[in-house]
């Protein structure tokens, strides 16, 4: 938009050039007679010719930036102009009154304004030429100040872009992650069952075998030895109880990457919220543990009771990966400066149901923040 300062400086300009053109116009008559200037209506008269310039170039603005312009539009702005223009040279006109004098053949030649002509002609063209480079300036400056707005805003559409399509990546790459854990865990929990179950029966067995033989031979009590069978019967069943949580716990990983990987998902469905935050607290599990001179992140999650909602699961996803990415990152760099060396680093998840039953999720760090104003407009 066209800054009202240097609308009224050009306007200013060739309102004066206007009214400096008429009264030199005026002066340069060859009249036997005095002319008397009334001076509050040749202020009046130069107060129109600035209001008249005002108008013109603002409705030359506005006209050329509309997209289409509709014809009574254009009728309406000739019309203003029409009158506008009158108004001022009749007041002029009427700012000045003429006394007789004799005539000029006592002796006392006619004066030659020539040159008085050319003058006018000279300093209207300057002055309406230095208005029209007024106001052609300020039209460069804001057409230079509108692409220079909409260049940051194409380089931000870009790194969203970029954003945009690294998510995607993302998400492909992890669904076909999952895809090939998933196969091979779903065989080895599949059968861990019975591998527990047969060691056990072996175990007892060997019980069994030592109360009704509690006197092998030297070779088989050499073996037995070697091989400490008491804490074997011991720790073998251990072990497989850790293989067993492990194994529940890469289903656990796999189940939320799976989740996590909706985002070429094209319908929405009903899902769990929670699962989503979830799904994304894990992916980003290993940038929330200790980080060189950064303790591990604290996250205290405070969920409310939500329904499941109809969303784009994966969509949603990447929104809650973007943001607590940024508040891990926001926590590095305040430990970095030192902002809250004397605090832990936390992140806070919270949901509800609002009294319009909407859905609310809050999601808060004790990082460095941001800017009250963080727009494109500020920087």
């Amino acid at each position: 938009m066209l800054q009202i300062s240097s609308l009224l400086g050009a306007s200013l300009v060739m309102g004066m050039g206007i009214t400096t053109t008429h009264y030199t116009g005026i002066a340069a008559m060859q009249l036997p007679a005095i002319a008397h200037y009334d001076v509050k209506l040749v202020t009046l008269s130069a107060g129109i010719a600035v209001m008249v310039s005002l108008v013109g170039l603002w409705l030359t603005h506005y006209l050329h930036n509309q997209a289409v312009v509709i014809w009574w539009q254009k009728i309406c702005a000739a019309a203003l102009m029409g009158i506008a223009v009158p108004m001022m040279h009749y007041t002029g006109m009427a700012a000045v009154c003429f006394s007789p004098i004799e005539s000029f053949s006592g002796g006392f030649p006619a004066p030659n304004t020539t040159w008085l002509s050319s003058v006018i002609s000279a300093v209207t063209f300057s002055i309406l030429g230095l208005a029209l480079v007024t106001s052609s300036q300020t039209k460069v400056i804001e057409q230079t100040k509108e692409l220079s707005l909409a260049l940051k805003q194409l380089q931000q559409c870009q790194l969203q872009l970029i954003q945009s399509e690294k998510m995607s990546t993302l998400g492909e790459l992890v669904a076909g992650v999952a895809h090939e854990i998933n196969n091979p865990m779903n065989f080895i929990c599949g059968n861990l069952h019975y591998v527990q179950e047969n060691t056990q029966n072996l175990l007892e067995l060997v019980q069994l075998y030592q109360n009704y033989h509690p006197n092998p031979g030297d070779q088989i009590q050499a073996r037995v030895k070697e091989m400490e069978l008491e804490f074997v019967q011991e720790d073998l069943p251990k072990i497989l109880d850790s293989m067993e949580i492990g194994t529940d716990r890469i289903i656990q990983i796999v189940g939320s990457l799976r989740n996590f990987s909706r985002l070429n998902e094209e319908e929405d469905k009903e899902v769990d919220i929670h699962d989503g935050i979830d799904s994304t607290l894990l992916i980003l599990q290993h940038r929330l543990k200790v980080n060189g001179d950064r303790p591990s992140i604290e996250v205290i999650k405070s969920y409310g009771v939500l329904p499941k909602i109809n969303c784009y699961l994966g969509h949603l996803n990447q929104v809650f990966m973007n943001i607590l990415s940024n508040a891990i990152d926001a926590l590095d760099e305040a430990i970095t400066q030192g902002k809250i060396s004397n605090q832990i680093p936390r992140i806070q998840i919270a949901t509800e149901i609002n009294s319009k039953h909407w859905v609310v999720i809050r999601i808060a760090d004790n990082g460095i923040g941001v800017p009250e104003c963080y727009c494109l407009t500020c920087q």
